[in-house]
């Protein structure tokens, strides 16, 4: 079977920003709550947590995910300028029979 290549050849930098900005506030809030179980053993454990992580854990989620959008968001706004230079990305599609789904 002979592989069907694509090339991106725009990304949408708001729709970027906002799936790179929600991957990283879901990925921030659980390291939060491992984080927090964590800080919570410590004590148990004999490690001293004279700190206070409430800005962390409150704010934390908020933040990655703000950095992720304008990161998602600049990302995609470089790529759809240097696309007319580089190419592009080129992507490698296989079909997958209905059965295999």
């Amino acid at each position: 079977m002979e592989a069907s290549y694509k090339r991106i050849t725009r990304i949408a930098p708001l729709r970027a920003g906002f799936v790179i900005g929600a991957i990283n506030g879901v990925a921030r809030a659980i390291l939060a709550v491992l984080a927090k179980t964590f800080i919570t053993w410590a004590p148990h454990l004999g490690v001293s947590s004279n700190h206070d992580y409430l800005f962390l854990f409150l704010w934390g989620p908020a933040i990655y995910a703000g950095f992720g959008f304008v990161i998602g968001f600049m990302g995609a706004a470089i790529y759809n300028l240097t696309v007319k230079w580089t190419g592009g990305f080129v992507l490698e599609i296989q079909d997958v029979p209905s059965e295999n789904r």
